[in-house]
């Protein structure tokens, strides 16, 4: 299992965060905006529940894809240990 790092928690690191753990990675979610992820880790409870009613978990239990999202107050929370960074920030 890669440890993935989200910098960017808005709508398209969320749908990043999403497609990583869907694929099994950990996932550490950071935004310089605390109001950014405040949010993020509900926001994707629900959009999971949509994708389970539709067979797009490939058959894996929602709680175990949302515990591999993990929200993180530190950069370097979310870096540390990731073999990949998506950065989703605006231009």
């Amino acid at each position: 299992m890669l440890k993935v790092a989200i910098v960017g928690s808005g709508f398209i690191g969320r749908a990043w965060a999403i497609s990583f753990a869907r694929a099994g990675h950990d996932v550490r979610m950071w935004d310089q905006s605390p109001a950014a992820t405040a949010g993020a880790h509900d926001y994707i409870a629900g959009v999971l529940g949509d994708l389970a009613a539709n067979d797009l978990l490939r058959a894996q239990a929602i709680d175990a894809v949302l515990d591999r999202i993990a929200v993180v107050a530190e950069l370097g929370e979310a870096l540390a240990d990731a073999v990949h960074i998506q950065e989703n920030t605006p231009e």
